[in-house]
């Protein structure tokens, strides 16, 4: 991929040698060598951390998050039936709620712990990046 350039031979030399035809007047066009032009946008990277958070904060419900919460706070992220009735479900909402997050990849069966439920790794990730603060990369 290449923005413009000035030079034919800067434009061979990056493998692109449209790049130098790329008109001035045209902020964020670039060319690649497999797809042609190909227009590209800049974003803060505050802006992506601030949309990234306004999605994880809508992709929970409140009550899963206070369940997340309870699960990775009180049990090391294992949920279960009972815990959830525990915690204020009962039983038909419990398992409504264990069989989704199963489907999404979100709750699986550990063999290595007697097949008791935790949270995924891919649960995990939505959760922190949603519910953390980013920090700046050096």
């Amino acid at each position: 991929i290449s923005f413009r350039v000035r030079s034919q031979a800067v434009a061979r030399h990056v493998g692109c040698p449209d790049a130098v035809r790329i008109p001035a007047s045209r902020p964020g066009l670039a060319v690649t060598d497999r797809w042609g032009p190909v227009q590209i946008y800049y974003l803060e990277k505050e802006l992506l951390i601030q949309q990234g958070r306004q999605q994880a904060a809508t992709r929970f419900s409140t009550e899963e998050q206070a369940i997340i919460q309870r699960a990775l706070a009180e049990s090391g992220g294992r949920t279960s039936i009972p815990l959830l009735v525990q915690w204020g479900l009962t039983e038909k909402p419990a398992r409504k709620l264990l069989k989704a997050w199963e489907l999404r990849g979100w709750v699986q069966k550990d063999p290595q712990r007697k097949n008791a439920r935790y949270l995924t790794p891919k649960l995990r990730g939505l959760w922190s990046n949603g519910q953390t603060g980013q920090t700046r990369s050096n």
